[in-house]
């Protein structure tokens, strides 16, 4: 059995209106664009709201290595048909058409193809997988849960609490969204869970029930980023921000920086820019 047969055709799928959330990739790597919905404001489940979670997933060409960028929510730039404004409105405005439009123009990357994560589903894939590291600066409690500074062992109760903590920013929240993220798939790719047999089934249900992708997201297209996320190694996988600045209460990108970020996204080189930007 090939591992696109174990892709079930249960995503849940979107239509988008204007230009198409998705293609066929192109020079032979992928980028895709995943947002976040299922949290509010105040730690509560919104299913319907945006998290504030903005990403670019690229695999290189080759397959054998890749990194994830992301953008914060509330950095200025323009918007077609609505001027400047946080990256974030163009979600509601014109809904994953229009943040696919807003990203590429803002970055010149192609975007092949759309992923929303709804984080109120990503508990069953924490316990699924056998739960998440993470590592935070201080001492906190969330939800009556203490999280210890240091390293934090996560089950998929307590990776709710970590990413939901009420007293969180909404930019402290978009970065423990982030973090999380990025522990799940290291421990997709560095235990090999979308490419051992006896594993592959239940972890691939098990995002089949957090994901949403665009309409021309094939099976055979996503198991094959499967496969190449499961591949990938710790240090094959490179994790950075598009650096920003403050200016007069608003943030903004860093141009120069920014500019070679993107350049690094279309050259298969994320890696390299992280090294050169390690602040990044």
């Amino acid at each position: 059995m090939c591992s696109s047969d174990l892709v079930p055709v249960q995503f849940t799928r979107l239509e988008a209106a204007g230009k198409p959330v998705g293609g066929a990739p192109t020079g032979g790597g992928m980028t895709v664009l995943i947002t976040g919905a299922g949290f509010g404001p105040t730690g509560s489940s919104d299913p319907t709201g945006a998290s504030g979670l903005i990403m670019l997933l690229h695999i290189d060409a080759d397959g054998q290595a890749g990194g994830v960028v992301s953008i914060p929510p509330q950095v200025m730039v323009s918007v077609p048909g609505h001027g400047r404004t946080e990256i974030e409105n163009a979600l509601s405005y014109g809904g994953p058409s229009l943040l696919v439009q807003t990203v590429e123009d803002l970055t010149n990357v192609q975007i092949d193809h759309y992923a929303r994560i709804d984080l109120a589903h990503v508990a069953n894939t924490v316990d699924v997988i056998g739960g998440v590291s993470v590592t935070l600066p201080e001492t906190t409690t969330s939800f009556g849960h203490t999280f210890y500074a240091g390293l934090n062992h996560l089950n998929g109760l307590t990776a709710l609490y970590y990413a939901r903590q009420p007293s969180l920013t909404e930019e402290g929240r978009v970065l423990r969204q982030q973090s999380l993220i990025r522990a799940v798939l290291r421990k997709l790719a560095n235990h090999h869970l979308l490419t051992n047999p006896v594993t592959m089934y239940r972890v691939l249900h098990a995002l089949i029930g957090m994901l949403t992708v665009d309409s021309d997201f094939t099976n055979g297209e996503l198991a094959h980023l499967a496969s190449e996320l499961g591949g990938l190694s710790g240090h094959d996988g490179t994790f950075v921000t598009a650096p920003v600045h403050m200016v007069g209460g608003t943030v903004h990108l860093d141009g120069a920086i920014s500019h070679r970020l993107w350049l690094a996204i279309g050259q298969d080189a994320i890696s390299g820019f992280a090294q050169a930007y390690p602040f990044t």
